[in-house]
């Protein structure tokens, strides 16, 4: 026997109830995100020195989220990673390479948590 027209209608709530809440989590952590980025602090806790902002408090990493699409921003992420790995130790402690690589990751991470709905290929 097939689900009631009450049980559907209860299975559509619950579902729209899902969505919306998932929706407002994405809000509020878009919301922290921005106040990280205006505070000039990014996700790794990793300080934005001001020569890398624009006007508004962004750097390019911000700035490549907004203009590039997801297989785009995912090699930039790729190779700006890549890059403080095979430079580290070489430049600055690697302690402080580490915690460049860590924010980057965590941007990375956060980025794709927005774009959920578009999975690699």
């Amino acid at each position: 026997m097939g689900k009631s027209i009450d049980d559907m209608m209860v299975e559509d709530a619950r579902q729209k109830k899902k969505r919306f809440a998932e929706e407002l989590t994405r809000e509020h952590k878009n919301a922290f995100d921005q106040l990280q980025r205006h505070a000039g602090v990014s996700m790794g806790r990793h300080p934005i020195q001001d020569r890398y902002k624009d006007g508004v408090g962004r750097d390019w990493i911000d700035e490549c989220e907004q203009v590039l699409d997801v297989e785009q921003f995912r090699g930039a992420m790729i190779f700006t990673i890549g890059k403080y790995l095979r430079r580290l130790g070489k430049k600055d402690a690697v302690t402080d390479e580490v915690t460049k690589i860590s924010d980057y990751a965590e941007r990375w991470r956060v980025y794709e948590e927005r774009h959920s709905d578009t999975k690699r290929r």
